[in-house]
């Protein structure tokens, strides 16, 4: 599949969350979504002027094509779509401020130990998503459909 048919089909299937998809569908759709991410913010930054208007507006256009092409993505592993919360737990180590838990007498004892924690779990998970997403599909038939590739003659 080439880089123009998988930015038609992530259109084409916008909200289609059943199905498979393969590797180069889903990369394909990735370098599209990061130079459609770095274009706006270079047009932002040097024409348009108010910051996150024209990157908001690509977010928007492109955020459900995005989660359906991740989630047909490991449908194709023959892994369930919720798999694809796993990269999301590494916004939660930057929100997390570190923890205070309030001691005997009112004070606060602060850990920093815990945020680190919770970041070093996050960066574990996205390098784990980041070697299913470069992981060879299932051949043949799962579950969630028939193989991709073989219906192309391309497997």
């Amino acid at each position: 599949m080439g880089f123009d048919d998988a930015i038609k089909l992530g259109f084409a299937k916008y909200v289609n969350f059943s199905g498979r998809a393969c590797r180069s569908e889903f990369w394909y759709w990735f370098l599209f979504y990061s130079i459609g991410m770095l274009a706006s913010s270079v047009i932002e930054r040097w024409i348009v002027g108010p910051p996150f208007i024209l990157r908001g507006i690509f977010f928007l256009a492109t955020i459900l094509p995005t989660l359906s092409v991740a989630v047909r993505r490991l449908h194709d592993l023959d892994f369930s779509g919720w798999w694809i919360l796993l990269p999301l737990i590494l916004p939660l180590g930057w929100i997390l401020p570190g923890a205070q838990i309030p001691l005997v007498g009112g004070k606060l004892f602060f850990i920093p130990l815990l945020r680190g924690i919770v970041l070093t779990i996050a960066l574990i998970g996205l390098i784990l998503f980041i070697i299913l997403m470069c992981s060879p599909g299932t051949d043949g038939p799962n579950r969630f459909g028939a193989d991709q590739l073989a219906r192309l003659g391309t497997n």
